[in-house]
């Protein structure tokens, strides 16, 4: 438990660090871009009100959409992938989340495209806030009941304290500040992402890899 909390706490100061060294010391808020490594690693701004790595949050009628269909055929895949075959109990869990996570995103980008919620983008900025506590607190609460091995532990801590740096963004600012941008062999990434984005998914891929091997002497 004590390296969930500190891998958490680490992983949330490092992205806040490195968002007010770039964001504001280095004023890419006003600059928009700093070339880096150019094309390899770039800072572009970013103030991103959707899904991690900015995908899409520019282009609001295309982006709806089509991250509404993509959410709905990775919820069908995940549905038929984890009905056929046996997997730990974490697997399960993790799926629903993923599941009841992306059809809520979807019906509420429904109901934004309709015009059926007032102040929606204020609406839907809480509710991410509020989903990724209930995470938080569930993957805090799920890791400290039953025994893990070490990588199980950091990757919840990861998860955890990039979650809650995400969430910090979206309360301090009304959007997650994305700035990291790297492209390659001729391919330009129109998209950015953070420090806490990559300790989510590193997070997320360490507890469904870790997790459940118990702790061994």
């Amino acid at each position: 438990m004590r390296l969930t909390i500190w891998a958490g706490f680490w992983a949330f100061m490092l992205d806040q660090a490195s968002k007010y060294l770039v964001v504001h010391w280095l004023n890419l808020r006003e600059r928009g871009e700093i070339d880096v490594l150019s094309p390899l690693l770039n800072f572009r701004m970013a103030w991103n009100k959707g899904v991690n790595f900015g995908l899409l949050s520019n282009s609001a009628d295309l982006g709806r959409w089509l991250i509404s269909g993509l959410a709905l055929a990775v919820c069908v895949w995940i549905f038929y992938w984890i009905s056929r075959e046996k997997h730990r109990r974490l697997a399960y869990i993790v799926a629903g989340f993923l599941i009841g996570s992306a059809l809520g995103n979807v019906i509420n980008r429904v109901l934004i495209t309709f015009d059926l919620l007032p102040n929606s983008a204020d609406l839907a900025r809480w509710l991410l806030v509020g989903l990724a506590l209930a995470i938080c607190a569930w993957v805090l609460y799920w890791i400290s009941r039953e025994k893990h091995g070490r990588l199980a532990y950091i990757s919840a801590g990861m998860l955890i304290g990039g979650a809650l740096g995400n969430v910090m963004d979206r309360v301090l600012y009304g959007a997650v500040a994305d700035f990291i941008n790297m492209s390659c062999c001729g391919i330009e990434n129109p998209y950015s992402f953070n420090i806490a984005d990559i300790a989510v998914f590193a997070g997320a891929f360490g507890l469904i890899f870790f997790a459940g091997e118990k702790k061994t002497r």
